[in-house]
């Protein structure tokens, strides 16, 4: 969900710090490459359909009044690529990325003393997301 992925190890018995660290880098630089390279396609192949889908999370991201926690995921998942490529103006990617952790139940339950009632999380979730990007425009 969210375009979000977990990288593990589950090989580590019998190999140094030294070695896994080593991997896990160029695992990184790997992955790293091949996520550029998929926005290059992606951009060049698909930009009316890229563009489409950053203005409509983009639009639901400044005007909803309740969000599942899936959506949000989803909408700050495309707003945040679009950021990485220089597609929109005004968002703040560390606040985005704080948001999302702000935005989970627990986080909201605590901080906000909301109840464990998914239409007041949603509600929230909504009002945090629309004063976010509200400055937040496509280029």
């Amino acid at each position: 969900v969210g375009n979000l992925f977990v990288l593990s190890n589950q090989d580590t018995l019998g190999v140094s710090e030294t070695e896994c660290l080593f991997q896990l880098d160029q695992a990184v630089a790997m992955l790293t490459r091949e996520e550029e390279a998929a926005r290059e396609r992606l951009l060049n192949e698909q930009r009316g359909n890229l563009m489409d889908r950053i203005g409509r999370a983009l639009g639901i991201a400044q005007s909803a009044r309740l969000l599942g926690m899936g959506e949000t995921l989803m909408l700050a998942s495309m707003i945040r690529l679009a950021a990485a490529m220089g597609l929109v103006t005004g968002c703040n990617r560390k606040a985005l990325n704080q948001a999302l952790l702000e935005c989970q139940q627990a986080h909201l339950q605590l901080t906000r003393r909301l109840p464990a009632e998914p239409r007041a999380l949603a509600c929230e979730r909504a009002r945090m997301f629309r004063a976010l990007f509200a400055g937040t425009e496509m280029n």
